[in-house]
Formats: C-alpha cells, structure tokens, sequence
C-alpha cells in the first residue's frame, strides 16, 4: 500500500461534503440539467467514498478525486436511464429517410391557428420554462428574438455543433412536451 494512501473517515467525509459538494452539485448540473438528478449523484459520490472504505492515493487532489468519482458515477446515470430504451427508426422514415407517415405532425402544419392563441402561448412559455437555462435562452434567441446562430455562439461560447445540438434537443423536448400539454390534452 502507497504510503500516502488515505482511508477516509467519517469527519474528513463531512469535511469534504461542506467543502466540496457545491461545486459537484453545480458540474453535476452542468452535465445532467436536472437538479434532483444532480443532487442524487453528487450523494452518491458520496455514500461510495463513505461506504465503500474509499481511500486517497494522494496522486492527486480531493477535489479532483471527488470530480472523477463524480463523472465516473453520471456515466453511471446515463448507462441506467438509456440501456433498454432503443429506437426503431424503421418505424418513423423509410429507407430514404423520409417520414412514413405525417399522422403525427400534421397537427403541427396548422400554426397560423396558433401564433394568437392565448391558451397555446401560456402552454407553450410553460414548456420552455422546462428547457435547461441555456436550452431556453437560445430558442428564446433564435425563435422570438430572431438572431444569427453565429451571434449567438460568440455571445455564449459555443462552438457550431454544440449549438446545433442544443437547438435540436430543445426542438424535440418542445414538441414532446407541446404534443402531451397541447395536443393530446
């Protein structure tokens, strides 16, 4: 055994947890952008270190070591909540990728009837409300203030892809979530 190899104990535990669980919780955050998915990992992190009779090697720092059982254990998450969930694509576009069957968005082609409904507004910003911070803040930038992907990149340091990526992402929770609140309501 390493002679700087540390057991942890149960006070330098509660140590730790004060001194470094705001900045897991705020990466934890950053990585799943749910706060109650945040906060059960970030206590996981913990409950493994404290449970597990963990130690520190000293190779590297407690907060460094913190973040990489952190990053370990959000892997973790996303493995659990996306092993047995697999799409057939089949099912939706054939084989030139074209949609199959337009029964599900046809009821989307009607937005003229939508843009002054008043229901359809407050339904819609309570669905951007559910978006991540920076998710709503670029459809609010893109949609409603009308900007240039490129301005909005520069502005909030976001390289091409990412931008795209999070645009399509909030397209997708945005219908999902207008398809249950609006239409199916």
């Amino acid at each position: 055994m390493n002679t700087n190899t540390l057991n942890v104990t149960a006070k330098q535990a509660e140590g730790w947890i004060n001194e470094y669980a705001p900045f897991l919780l705020n990466r934890a955050y950053f990585l799943l952008s749910n706060k109650e998915d945040a906060e059960d990992v970030v206590q996981d992190v913990f409950l493994s270190v404290c449970q597990n009779n963990t130690t520190h090697s000293g190779k590297s720092s407690v907060k460094t070591w913190l973040t990489a059982i952190l990053h370990h254990k959000i892997a973790d998450f996303y493995k659990k909540k996306y092993q047995s969930k697999s799409v057939n694509f089949s099912t939706i576009f054939d084989v030139h990728g074209v949609w199959k069957d337009e029964g599900d968005i046809s009821v989307w082609n009607n937005e003229e009837d939508l843009i002054d409904n008043e229901e359809f507004s407050t339904t819609l910003q309570g669905c951007i409300s559910k978006l991540p911070t920076l998710w709503k803040v670029i459809i609010c930038d893109v949609y409603f203030e009308r900007r240039k992907a490129a301005e909005i990149c520069t502005e909030k340091n976001l390289t091409d892809s990412n931008y795209w990526k999070i645009l399509q992402r909030s397209r997708l929770q945005l219908k999902d979530c207008l398809q249950v609140n609006w239409f199916n309501s």
